[in-house]
């Protein structure tokens, strides 16, 4: 028997971007009387702003919930003998797990407000929607399973997601993730607390069977287990995201972001922890540690060592008032709250980092993207011609110039086919004075093979920097690179 709980689709609180305009930002830097021929200067232009992450932000996911109610032959209550060890009236049942989803999309978005534990403003980058609810008042299907020798069976989530036909829901409704609520018992189900299915398999925190019905683009399952509260359905959220990180780059989330396991028991100090273990944790689950251990978790650098501080579970507290309000909830909304979010400035090898958020909110984009959890700055090909030494050239290269005209020719390929050349300089008039600009010069139309010429007299020496980088997506803004001159507009 099952019922159908329906739900209209809710809109995202979130914007998406504009389309872009299609401008590339191509930076040079002159000494000298440095001017494009023909070129009319447009003026000076405010100085770049610091580099942020490129980013959709925020991500609005849409979700698929269904229940697993099995009950006795009345009908009112909970079957235990099915369950292990969930039993009591359906209805009070219901009401929990009710609740627990009504809480676990406002939990969920609060821990991707980057640093909104000391910054209340901080906006999320990921909200959910509840897409539709569907409940069966019968067991979870299930297949004999030699995984693991506690439980003889497995939840059969093939079946599970064809009985309520989950590529129309991925395909036309938006769904992305699926929330199964369920049970576990001592020995009656064996469940996965994430699966994946997608054109990049199954990253998930399971025995990774890529089992399940394949919609041509990636959703995620969760199954929740409804005997604990909504804490351990945050943990087992998290997995997923730890998953999903490491499969981007494990040395930087797992070595440097997450840092070791137990740092107080090593004497150590810790970094940001994991889903298990905090930068104070002594063994596994040490959420209610009160002894601190120093983290840089606040000031995160992944570049090398942040300013130290104490932490412990004062830090996000230490106060245990049930499975729905524990230091495991408090500390995993901390810990989700230090992944580079929205508006973050970090770099890496100089590289700007990304909103690690992408990664969850768009997985396909994201790996299409490159598996990195860095922008990765775009370098054309560059080389001047003409009266020049030979090229190609970087910002430090110096080209000696004999006077006339130096053609400057800039090869991006097929990323910037007939796309608008933004040029900005900056100028110095003498080896000793101060750099002037940036100012917007002209601009170049390239090829359709990508390439554009640059005509530009100097009176002595020259100092280039060709360095623009594109967005991951031609839908929306790039932002200021580490050295480049310019902005997608």
């Amino acid at each position: 028997m099952s019922r159908r709980l329906s739900h209209p689709d809710r809109p995202s609180s979130g914007q998406p971007w504009p389309a872009a305009g299609g401008i590339l930002a191509v930076s040079l830097l002159l000494a000298g009387t440095g001017f494009l021929s023909g070129a009319t200067s447009l003026g000076p232009v405010g100085r770049p702003s610091p580099v942020q992450a490129v980013t959709s932000a925020p991500y609005s996911i849409g979700v698929l919930v269904i229940k697993y109610f099995p009950l006795t032959a009345d009908g009112q209550n909970i079957d235990i003998s099915v369950t292990g060890d969930v039993g009591g009236s359906a209805a009070s049942v219901e009401a929990n797990v009710a609740a627990m989803t009504d809480r676990l999309p406002q939990l969920l978005s609060q821990g991707t407000e980057y640093r909104g534990y000391e910054n209340p403003t901080a906006p999320p980058s990921v909200t959910y929607r509840i897409v539709d609810t569907v409940q069966f008042n019968t067991p979870v299907p299930v297949i004999p399973s030699t995984f693991n020798s506690n439980y003889p069976m497995r939840a059969d989530y093939h079946t599970i997601m064809s009985n309520v036909g989950i590529c129309s829901y991925v395909q036309n409704r938006g769904v992305q993730e699926v929330w199964i609520w369920a049970y576990q018992g001592p020995h009656q189900l064996d469940i996965s607390e994430s699966k994946m299915s997608g054109p990049y398999g199954d990253i998930s925190n399971s025995y990774r069977l890529n089992d399940m019905p394949q919609c041509g683009r990636t959703y995620t399952v969760y199954t929740f287990n409804y005997g604990r509260g909504v804490a351990l359905a945050v943990h087992s959220y998290d997995h997923q995201l730890e998953a999903e990180l490491t499969y981007m780059d494990a040395h930087l989330f797992r070595d440097i972001f997450e840092g070791p396991n137990y740092p107080y028991t090593l004497h150590v100090m810790g970094r940001c922890g994991s889903v298990h273990n905090p930068p104070n944790a002594r063994y596994e689950y040490d959420w209610r540690n009160p002894a601190s251990n120093p983290s840089d978790c606040n000031d995160w650098n992944p570049n090398g060592l942040g300013t130290l501080q104490p932490i412990s579970c004062a830090t996000w507290t230490c106060h245990l008032n049930g499975e729905n309000d524990d230091p495991q909830l408090h500390y995993l909304i901390w810990w989700m709250q230090h992944f580079p979010g929205l508006g973050n400035t970090l770099t890496y090898h100089g590289l700007p980092m990304r909103n690690w958020w992408d990664v969850h909110g768009d997985f396909d984009a994201a790996v299409r993207a490159g598996r990195s959890l860095t922008i990765q700055i775009w370098a054309p090909t560059t080389s001047a011609l003409g009266n020049t030494t030979t090229g190609p050239f970087s910002s430090a290269t110096k080209i000696q110039s004999r006077g006339g005209y130096i053609t400057w020719r800039v090869d991006g390929g097929s990323a910037v086919a007939n796309q608008l050349l933004e040029v900005w300089v900056y100028k110095k008039y003498s080896a000793s004075g101060k750099w002037e600009g940036p100012t917007l010069l002209t601009t170049r139309r390239a090829s359709s093979d990508g390439i554009a010429y640059l005509n530009i007299r100097s009176g002595s020496v020259l100092w280039m920097s060709v360095r623009p980088k594109l967005p991951s997506a031609s839908t929306r803004p790039a932002s200021w690179g580490p050295t480049s001159i310019g902005l997608w507009q």
